[in-house]
Parts: structure tokens; sequence; C-alpha cells
């Protein structure tokens, strides 16, 4: 196996949550609670922290309604996506000033790569440029929402 094949088969998860509030770090906290109770989360705080510490330096709100927010840390036991829903909307700075209705919350542990990392973010990322997939992930189950996020046909 090469190890370019390595975050497939690690990555393995995922969580939608319909999220409750309209504030970005309510729902990150909710994100991570999800993910917490997966048993993905070492540490909910330090994560939560890390996450928040992220958004300081500049939204992951990409536009079009979407934000990829992200962690590679030793708060993370092991590789996750957790797709949020929202909606009536977040506030949450966007470029083109648009409430975000889809957050994609991609977690990966500090021992894999950081190459794996940025994979994991650009796979994710990309998967929410065309309307069609947006729509699909608002509104699919699990598995469906996994093989976009991961960039696979579903």
């Amino acid at each position: 196996m090469a190890i370019a094949d390595i975050p497939s088969v690690i990555d393995t998860a995922l969580d939608i949550v319909e999220l409750r509030h309209k504030r970005r770090e309510s729902a990150l906290m909710q994100l991570v609670n999800a993910a917490q109770r997966r048993g993905v989360v070492r540490d909910d705080g330090a994560l939560i922290a890390a996450l928040l510490r992220r958004e300081r330096l500049g939204s992951t709100a990409l536009g079009k309604g979407v934000a990829v927010s992200h962690a590679r840390s030793v708060a993370v036991a092991k590789p996750f996506y957790v797709l949020g829903r929202s909606a009536r909307g977040l506030d949450w700075p966007a470029p083109d000033s648009l409430a975000v209705t889809l957050v994609v919350l991609v977690l990966t542990p500090a021992e894999m790569s950081a190459e794996a990392h940025l994979e994991r973010l650009a796979s994710a990322a990309a998967s929410t440029r065309l309307q069609r997939t947006r729509h699909k992930l608002l509104e699919s189950d699990a598995a469906t929402a996994f093989a976009l996020l991961r960039g696979t046909p579903s």
C-alpha cells in the first residue's frame, strides 16, 4: 500500500450535526461535543481553544454559505469529519458576507503528517465548490456526505 493511501484507510468516520446556535463559537462547541461523543476528542477544551485561535487568525468561512474549520492537534484521537448544517445560518465572517449554512470540521491527530491533514482539508474544501454538491451535503446521510467530502463517488 502506498503512503498516500493511508489517510483514506484511516478516515472512516463522519458525524452530522444539525446546528442549533447562531454564533460561530457556539456552533464550534456543538461540533466538538459531537466528536467527543464519538470518542474522537481527547481534550475538548484544548480543541475548542485551538479552533477559536485559528478563527482569530482569519475566518475559515470560504463563502457561498460554507466554512471549513480544522485542527491537527494532540487533542484529537483519530481522523474525523463533523458536518454541521444550519437552516437559519450562522454569524460567521465570510468573504461574500453570506450566512454560513454548512460547516465542515476536519479533525486530524497530531501523529498524522501535516501533509495528510492538508490533503484532508483540501478535499473537504474542494467538495464544497459546486452548488449541487453543497446541496447534497445539506440533505444527505452520513455515508453519502463522507464520500462527497473525501472526493469519492457516492
